[in-house]
């Protein structure tokens, strides 16, 4: 018969082949990936990044969406997502992304960046520079340099 070690690892070679052939089969996870990949959250970031790019920013937000889905606390999809819709000029759906995504992670200083533009462009200087300031205030060097340029301290 088998002693206590043997016995631990039997058990972990027939649970890594468990796991393997799952793998293998295409079994998708429940749950947080919606039954979907994670890497397909990555392989549909990179591809909306590369919509964006080209200027196609309804094909970005299509596959920022779908990231979203997967992973719904995934702040750089947001955010994303929230450039796209300021590239169209539309802005409240643009400062909701960029919201959620500083929702998600306060400290992600290039969602606070989208706000200032965003704002900006919606005709409202006082949420915009509040939004570069907090930007500023979690070590974005970038929204000081504005800021100082504009003669405002944070």
């Amino acid at each position: 018969m088998f002693h206590k070690k043997e016995k631990f690892m039997y058990l972990r070679i027939v649970c890594t082949l468990i796991l393997l052939i799952v793998t293998l089969s295409g079994y998708t996870w429940e749950g947080k990936t919606h039954g979907v990949y994670a890497e397909d959250a990555v392989t549909l970031y990179n591809r909306g990044l590369d919509w964006h790019k080209k200027g196609d920013y309804d094909m970005a937000i299509a596959d920022f969406t779908k990231v979203i889905e997967i992973t719904p606390r995934h702040a750089e999809a947001y955010t994303a997502r929230g450039t796209a819709w300021r590239k169209k000029k539309d802005f409240d759906r643009a400062i909701a992304d960029y919201n959620k995504s500083v929702d998600i992670n306060p400290r992600y200083s290039l969602a606070y960046y989208g706000l200032w533009l965003a704002w900006n462009k919606k005709g409202d200087p006082d949420k915009a520079i509040a939004a570069l300031k907090k930007g500023a205030r979690i070590g974005d060097t970038y929204a000081q340099d504005i800021l100082q340029a504009k003669g405002i301290t944070w």
